[in-house]
């Protein structure tokens, strides 16, 4: 049995109590959240993350139910978080934007204890089917109300997520200070620079977020291979300036050779649709300087440790948190009501 982290009022920060198939208020029984489905659900729906779980009913072909792209993902996270050289055993953890639970597979092979996979999108009801760990609890919340105390984990991961909020920084901040004086956070954000403003997906995210999604993922699905042949044969006709031309023009999204290593064809079709439409569909798309993502995370009490900030790449920091947190950066909530 774990020693579990309390769940609390995600404004008010009152303890909450579990009856049979909901956490309400200790003190009044009000009802918080529900239990379905094996999910924990603080929310109700929120119409900007709609996109982010669409796909999920639309193709398997997700990293959690393939041995190959889990290994691909594998090699990409190591080189990301830097976690496979650090001691993870027994640690609690928190995933904000867990998706499909592609990373909280990645955490759970390192050996980690009690593990909080949270995401505000419908996705994370898919990972609590894809994933039967009696570690992880699958948690529906907003990064903005985070049903926590400050300071309740060892490690906080953020992956993939912060750029597709309304305010990056607030979220980044948000999730940094759930992490304990001397524990880990890692976060990732797409990078605002000059090689990755010229990516194609910006030239049609203005029709693409206001496409139905249906009829966009039809459009994307249906001439996949398509799609891809014309995205590779640049690359394979002029080389490198060819493969920069597809970057800048396609809005198809081919994968590094080692993020999908040995893939057959159809996976690698259904896999890098998913990834396609991913690009195209999010109501933000915010990407960060990279000298502004660094000194928010140090100006949180934060030592970076590994971090990634070339122009070609996305930003992404593992950082220890070396002191208490002080409070800068961190937006206020604005339900300040008090506990009776």
């Amino acid at each position: 049995m774990l020693n579990e982290i309390e769940f609390v009022h995600p404004k008010t920060g009152c303890p909450l109590e579990r009856h049979e198939d909901s956490w309400c208020i200790a003190q009044t029984d009000e009802r918080v959240a529900e239990i379905r489905d094996g999910v924990i659900d603080f929310v109700a729906d929120s119409a900007y993350t709609a996109s982010f779980g669409f796909q999920w009913h639309q193709t398997k072909a997700v990293r959690t139910r393939d041995t190959q792209l889990m290994q691909g993902h594998t090699t990409e996270m190591n080189l990301r978080t830097g976690f496979d050289s650090m001691d993870l055993a027994g640690k609690r953890c928190l995933e904000v934007g867990a998706g499909l639970g592609d990373d909280t597979a990645y955490m759970l092979d390192l050996g980690v204890g009690e593990y909080h996979a949270v995401d505000l999108s419908e996705s994370i009801y898919r990972a609590a089917e894809l994933i039967n760990d009696p570690r992880v609890r699958f948690v529906r919340a907003d990064v903005n109300a985070l049903p926590y105390q400050p300071e309740s984990f060892d490690v906080v991961l953020c992956h993939r997520m912060m750029m597709h909020t309304p305010h990056p920084a607030a979220t980044l901040a948000r999730a940094a200070r759930m992490v304990k004086p001397g524990g880990t956070l890692f976060v990732h954000s797409y990078h605002k620079s000059k090689y990755f403003n010229a990516s194609a997906k910006y030239k049609y995210r203005p029709v693409t977020t206001r496409l139905p999604r249906r009829i966009l993922w039809t459009l994307i699905a249906a001439p996949a291979p398509i799609w891809r042949g014309l995205t590779v044969l640049p690359s394979k006709v002029f080389g490198q300036r060819g493969a920069e031309f597809a970057r800048r023009w396609s809005p198809w999204v081919v994968q590094a050779a080692h993020t999908v290593p040995n893939a057959d064809l159809r996976t690698l079709l259904a896999y890098e649709t998913q990834i396609t439409f991913d690009s195209l569909t999010p109501k933000y798309d915010l990407p960060m300087f990279a000298d502004d993502f660094e000194t928010l995370i140090e100006s949180m009490g934060f030592e970076i440790v590994h971090r990634e900030r070339r122009p070609w790449f996305p930003l992404w920091a593992t950082a220890i948190k070396r002191q208490a947190q002080t409070g800068v950066n961190i937006v206020a909530a604005e339900n300040e009501e008090v506990c009776v």
